[in-house]
């Protein structure tokens, strides 16, 4: 991968759900480092802790203990150059796909309507919903609708963005074809890129490097470094290997 500097830190974060009766630890001394340009992609189990901890990170939930550091600086809270997509896209349904590429770049007062609308555009184009721009959710596949909310977080120009099992919720061939696309968009962009999933051959077909949670509570169980050339064939041999050594140590259902 060259050499690339490391912007995101990640050490020792635990996070601990507190009631009047009880506790439940949902993530423990978690530690991580993410490199400028990655493609990290964070793989669990159902219901580990994924989310949680991608909710740290992106300042919508305290940790408990540990630390964070961005460009080595250490942040709490939200961060204006960290950006999430969630697995439900919370499209405005009263909002054209125009407009709802817009709304990120309205919170942060920095461009004009021309402008916002000009960035817009680049990224309707980029993701290939050209002849859509006003269009409604309703009138979306849902694979379409996944490719607004990504152009919608890109065109807020995080310099790290945050995916949340983006496309859970797709048939297997649409989720197939996002695939692609995210990993299109991803060399011609070349943003730096956290991606959760609870699929070991998504995890395997996108990732630069793979961060393997346990079970709940997640901590780290391993790291591996996928050195495979893109586009990846998922009947590739040495995709099936890297696949099947993955396979073997997770708590994954496989």
């Amino acid at each position: 991968m060259g050499q690339i500097n490391k912007i995101l830190e990640v050490k020792n974060v635990t996070k601990i759900f507190f009631d009047d009766k009880s506790h439940f630890l949902a993530i423990e001394d978690i530690s991580f480092s993410l490199q400028e340009g990655e493609f990290l992609v964070v793989l669990g189990p159902g219901r580990c802790g994924k989310t949680v901890l991608l909710n740290i990170l992106a300042g919508l939930e305290k940790k408990t203990d540990g630390e964070l550091f961005y460009n080595g600086q250490k942040y709490e809270g939200l961060n204006p150059d960290i950006s999430m997509v969630f697995q439900n896209l919370m499209l405005m349904p009263f909002m054209t796909v125009m407009e709802n590429i817009m709304v990120g770049m309205k919170f942060k007062k920095t461009l004009t309507k021309a402008e916002m609308k000009e960035r817009a555009q680049h990224y309707i184009n980029l993701v290939g919903l050209q002849g859509f721009e006003h269009s409604y959710p309703k009138q979306l596949s849902g694979g379409m609708k996944q490719r607004v909310g990504i152009a919608r977080a890109y065109a807020a120009a995080p310099k790290v963005l945050i995916m949340d099992e983006p496309f859970g919720q797709l048939d297997a061939q649409t989720r197939y074809s996002m695939q692609q696309e995210i990993e299109r968009i991803w060399e011609a962009e070349k943003r730096t890129i956290i991606f959760v999933t609870n699929n070991i051959e998504e995890a395997c077909y996108l990732g630069s490097r793979i961060i393997l949670l346990s079970d709940s509570p997640a901590t780290v169980k391993a790291e591996y470094t996928i050195d495979l050339p893109r586009s990846r064939s998922i009947v590739d041999p040495e995709f099936l290997n890297i696949r099947s050594i993955i396979s073997d140590n997770t708590d994954l259902s496989v």
